[in-house]
């Protein structure tokens, strides 16, 4: 049976979120490398979210493949110096949590004070527990309300996990 390229279904609960990270076995090798020498499988990651902004830096989203719940971010911030149109950077860190384990994306970004919108990326994410080998980059841009703790985002990326050695 053939494996299809596309499965219905990253992020995330397990199954989805595995789908997004782990490439079929007759997809292609990603062009990257894992310690200078390892192929990778990259696979891209698209989901949404909705959550919460709890004030103090901190946020926390559940995530959605399609209208699948397939985990759950936790967000700290530091807020930079907003400049005249009042676009605030920001650095920080979003983990994202399920069952198989957990991602962690080191972010920087921008809350534009005035429409809501935000965006931040992260080209360096890195798993534990079941997600350990994985890596990638992924970018979060959404819009949250201004005068209150709400917002959507979606989620946007590629991951990669090391290609497994035939024997």
């Amino acid at each position: 049976m053939r494996v299809r390229r596309h499965t219905a279904a990253l992020i995330i609960t397990s199954a989805l979120f595995a789908a997004g990270v782990v490439a079929p076995a007759d997809a292609k090798p990603g062009n990257g490398n894992a310690n200078g020498h390892q192929k990778l499988h990259c696979r891209a990651f698209h989901a949404s979210g909705v959550g919460i902004d709890a004030g103090n830096g901190t946020t926390t989203a559940i995530i959605y493949r399609g209208n699948r719940e397939i985990g759950t971010t936790f967000g700290t911030f530091e807020p930079g110096v907003p400049d005249s149109d009042g676009v605030v950077p920001f650095t920080g860190s979003i983990d994202f949590t399920n069952d198989k384990g957990t991602l962690v994306a080191p972010v920087v970004g921008t809350l534009d004070t005035v429409t809501g919108e935000f965006v931040s990326t992260s080209d360096s994410v890195t798993g534990t527990g079941g997600y350990a080998d994985v890596t990638g980059r992924l970018t979060f841009a959404g819009v949250q309300e201004i005068a209150g703790i709400n917002f959507t985002e979606t989620v946007h990326g590629k991951l990669c996990v090391p290609k497994k050695k035939q024997h």
